[in-house]
């Protein structure tokens, strides 16, 4: 199985500083924000149990090689949304 991060450094670093704004804003504290980085936002959140504002960070990965088995177990769960391959477009292009 093969692994890779699509999304981008820079989109990563946005990523980190909205949700820091998001969990910032609850409080009307989003000028902290320019005097601490993001990742003390979210070691602070975490630790007092607010892990849902790292519901505001989204990566792609693409990921070669699945198993139907694995691929049907990650279908059962909402955390991800899934974009597979389909086979009846694509037999035609690999001559099965």
């Amino acid at each position: 199985m093969g692994v890779t991060l699509l999304t981008s450094p820079k989109h990563l670093k946005d990523m980190e500083h909205n949700s820091a704004y998001a969990m910032l804003m609850c409080h009307a504290n989003t000028e902290k924000l320019k005097d601490e980085a993001p990742c003390m936002f979210f070691e602070k959140a975490i630790k007092s149990g607010h892990e849902s504002i790292l519901e505001h960070i989204t990566l792609t990965y693409e990921v070669n090689n699945l198993s139907r088995a694995c691929l049907q177990e990650l279908a059962r769960h909402r955390h991800i949304s899934l974009s597979v391959e389909s086979t009846r477009h694509t037999l035609r292009k690999k001559n099965i």
